[in-house]
């Protein structure tokens, strides 16, 4: 997605767009999901498109500079032990005992201090993980019973429910107006 503001919008928010010039590569996946709800948005064109616009872009440069503040180098190291082993995990064998093992610290620092990191609890976080992958498994040409599985999603009307209430459309929907 290429996003151009102008001077008059940073200037009117206070926005130091000097900070995240040029192309960014995201990881955060509530930052995707912001992103995909802009474009969605971008989609919609009604009167309230601009309002909704406005808002999306504006919670993307919240966390855009939470991310810019904290930088790699003063995360302590059991963040990134604990974002690998999400990203990389199989649903069904996750807790909070197995990721505190990982992370070499006590689950209830691990669930008190990961929202600090990463802007969600663990459990939106994973939801938000999940949301994601579906997104990018809808863009194949893989069988929505393959795509719910492989998110770790019970059954298929379970999925469904869970992504028209995250997205406001059902997921072939979804498919459908991204192929277009």
């Amino acid at each position: 997605m290429h996003v151009e503001l102008s001077p008059f919008f940073a200037a009117q928010f206070e926005l130091n767009l000097h900070a995240i010039e040029g192309s960014l590569q995201l990881h955060n996946p509530m930052l995707k999901s912001i992103f995909q709800q802009l474009y969605l948005e971008s989609k919609i064109n009604d009167s309230f498109t601009a309002l909704a616009v406005e808002v999306q872009l504006l919670r993307a440069f919240e966390l855009l500079n939470k991310e810019q503040q904290l930088g790699n180098n003063g995360l302590p190291k059991w963040v990134k032990r604990v974002k690998e082993a999400l990203h990389h995990c199989t649903y069904a064998d996750l807790s909070l005992n197995k990721l505190a093992t990982i992370a070499d610290v006590h689950p209830v620092h691990l669930s008190r201090d990961f929202p600090k990191y990463f802007n969600a609890s663990i459990g939106q976080y994973l939801r938000q993980l999940q949301h994601q992958k579906a997104c990018h498994l809808l863009l194949t040409d893989a069988p929505l019973t393959e795509i719910t599985y492989s998110c770790g999603f019970a059954d298929q009307s379970h999925f469904t429910r869970r992504f028209k209430k995250e997205m406001g459309i059902s997921p072939l929907s979804y498919k459908k107006m991204m192929q277009r």
